[in-house]
């Protein structure tokens, strides 16, 4: 039952992210990774709930992704900048150009979404690392008590029959995506060895106070080229402010 998932959490979640590392390295140093897309219908980056990443925390990331950039180069998705950050929390359906919040499906999602915020305290998250995946660098997240893995839990319960696009054990880390790599590496033995030093680092603390829907849009211009959520609905955590 989709209700009763568990995130691994402390050295179980440390060692999911080395796994990833061990196998995305190889990948990059012979510019074999993957290359994200720009969506096409039936593609990645389809209506999400996301947490909010705060000011304070976003500062943190982009400085990370602005590190990872000098490596890897200019031709990837900078989904770590300020205008494109967040903590996906479970994505609702593959990308659709057509997609509307007022959909019959969808709205149902963002009224599940509204539910759960309703009653999920605030979610305290900490930065513990930088990983590597085949398509991405992402900062590794830990969270640092049982509420997010139980917020993840209560969506499931809500959405029911649709929650089907992700089944359970669908995400086993919780992490936030730095860069999307969606061209050739520039300096992959630099990246390599850039992630490999920070694969651990002083655990950063923060505190996400808000729960999105958003949808995915591509975003081109000078210096920059990313995913940046556009934002349907937005939910305050029970006591977490307005």
């Amino acid at each position: 039952m989709d209700g009763r998932r568990r995130l691994p959490s402390g050295a179980g979640a440390v060692r999911r992210f080395d796994t990833l590392f061990e196998a995305a390295a190889p990948l990059v140093l012979a510019g074999r990774h993957q290359r994200d897309e720009v969506p096409v219908d039936g593609g990645r980056w389809g209506v999400t709930a996301v947490l909010r990443v705060p000011d304070d925390a976003a500062a943190l990331f982009a400085g990370l992704t602005e590190a990872a950039a000098v490596a890897a180069g200019p031709g990837h998705f900078r989904t770590g900048h300020p205008d494109a950050v967040h903590v996906t929390v479970r994505a609702f359906e593959a990308y659709r150009e057509a997609a509307r919040p007022d959909d019959p499906f969808l709205r149902r999602c963002i009224e599940a979404v509204a539910r759960v915020a309703a009653r999920t305290p605030p979610v305290p998250l900490r930065v513990t690392g930088v990983t590597l995946a085949p398509i991405a660098v992402m900062a590794q997240l830990e969270p640092t008590d049982g509420t997010f893995a139980a917020m993840a839990a209560a969506l499931g319960s809500e959405l029911g029959a649709d929650g089907a696009f992700e089944p359970p054990g669908a995400r086993t880390i919780v992490h936030s995506t730095l860069l999307h790599l969606a061209d050739d590496v520039l300096d992959p033995h630099r990246l390599v060895d850039w992630v490999a030093a920070h694969r651990s680092v002083a655990p950063v603390r923060f505190t996400a106070t808000r729960l999105d829907v958003v949808r995915s849009r591509y975003v081109e211009r000078p210096g920059l080229r990313c995913m940046a959520p556009e934002r349907w609905a937005t939910f305050p955590l029970a006591g977490g402010g307005p």
